[in-house]
């Protein structure tokens, strides 16, 4: 009971907290004894002395392996940018390519175009043919193509014959015997005809007008642009006909509305409704109910036309204007022209054109693979591509694309004239 009540001495104890959380008593060490010193010693702090300081935090393999990593995944990833550079580069010049040698073609379009708006074979005169049956009188003319640089100048020939075949019109053909009409032996039948006479008389009037004064307009403004020389015809030829064109188009607005209402005033005139008499078998005496017939029938055919204007202005000629003025242009790809005695297409002139013009195509595109390297690829890439470009001009690399083809036409001293040639309506046939 006494050893219960003696206190103990608390000054040699320590308490500890183990890991399970329980306090555990622990006699301190008597300092004269040097072994009880070493087994005081915290084995677990030691330990962590060692952690703290442990050198392989200096020298980490794991830390140069990253870098290594990040350095090649960047070089990689370098390769693929500029890998993606070059497809990219090559497919923007194929369609740089295609898209210069398009546009050369349409400038070979476009010479093709000058020399047939100077032959003044098309159908721009309502009072000839193919609108009637009167035949014009064209002067067959000379004119220069692919004139070189020689000292003097040579050039090939071209001319245009208004022959059976230049003569032929898909658009006009069809029409020009519109007002061959049988008389019946029914009077009253008569009558309607007169009607429907006035009234395809007024269409086809309408039509005819809208084309030859496009065809009119074509020959403007190609003949304008043949005062260019013929390098700038086909360098920027194919962007003024596109300017001009807009503008005529514009034009043959103002143009439908007036020979709309011309064509209806017409309506009124006694020279072609005796025409349509004479054609119906109308004379004398007899025609005096027929005049009054047209005279009552042209009101009300006034006031329809009036009513239709509208509906054309509006509805039909901004879906049909455009059409009718692309057919016209494409009537103008079947005229034929005559080099060497043979003939030749739209199609040889813009072949012909790619060839002998070649060298400054190739020229164009040169530049435009230059400034291209440089954008895309940097400096040295340019620089290459401008070592490469020059080795093939100058012929140090075997390749011909700066080369022309030889022309395959014969040659002569230029025309100095480059008027257009003169037309006028001849006699029936």
């Amino acid at each position: 009971m006494s050893d219960i009540l003696q206190p103990n001495d608390l000054t040699k104890q320590v308490f500890l907290l183990n890991p399970s959380n329980e306090i555990i008593s622990v006699d301190i060490p008597n300092p004269t004894n040097t072994t009880n010193r070493t087994n005081t010693t915290n084995p677990t702090n030691t330990t962590n002395r060692t952690n703290t300081t442990n050198p392989t935090n200096t020298t980490n393999p794991t830390n140069r392996t990253n870098k290594e990593e990040k350095n090649e995944s960047k070089f990689n990833t370098e390769i693929k940018k500029n890998f993606t550079h070059m497809i990219s580069l090559f497919m923007i010049i194929i369609v740089i390519m295609i898209l210069i040698i398009i546009y050369f073609y349409a400038g070979g379009l476009v010479l093709f175009g000058c020399k047939l708006a100077q032959s003044n074979i098309l159908p721009t005169d309502t009072n000839c043919f193919p609108y009637t049956e009167t035949k014009p009188i064209i002067d067959p003319i000379q004119m220069n193509i692919f004139a070189n640089s020689n000292d003097p100048p040579l050039s090939s020939k071209i001319s245009f014959p208004y022959d059976n075949y230049n003569s032929k019109n898909f658009l006009l053909d069809s029409l020009r015997n519109y007002d061959k009409i049988k008389p019946s032996s029914s009077y009253i039948l008569n009558l309607l005809n007169i009607i429907y006479l006035m009234m395809i008389t007024f269409f086809v009037s309408l039509y005819y007008g809208v084309i030859s004064f496009y065809y009119y307009c074509i020959n403007i403004v190609f003949n304008l642009i043949n005062k260019l020389s013929e390098p700038l015809i086909i360098l920027f030829g194919p962007f003024l006909v596109s300017l001009l064109l807009v503008i005529v188009s514009i034009l043959q607005t103002f143009n439908f509305i007036y020979l709309w209402f011309i064509n209806t005033l017409s309506l009124f005139d006694p020279k072609k409704r005796q025409e349509i008499f004479t054609k119906l078998g109308f004379g004398g005496i007899i025609s005096i109910i027929p005049i009054l017939f047209t005279f009552m029938s042209s009101f009300w055919l006034l006031f329809i036309l009036f009513m239709l204007f509208f509906f054309f202005f509006f509805l039909v000629l901004p879906i049909a204007g455009p059409i009718l003025n692309t057919l016209i242009l494409f009537s103008c790809l079947f005229y034929k022209g005559l080099i060497d005695g043979n003939k030749v297409s739209a199609y040889k002139i813009m072949k012909e054109t790619l060839n002998v013009y070649k060298p400054k195509i190739m020229i164009f595109i040169a530049i435009i693979v230059l400034l291209m390297s440089f954008s895309y690829l940097g400096f040295w890439s340019g620089l290459v591509s401008i070592i490469l470009i020059l080795l093939i001009y100058y012929g140090k690399i075997g390749m011909s694309f700066f080369n022309a083809t030889n022309l395959t036409f014969s040659l002569s001293p230029l025309n100095e004239n480059n008027d257009s040639a003169s037309k006028k309506c001849g006699q029936n046939k």
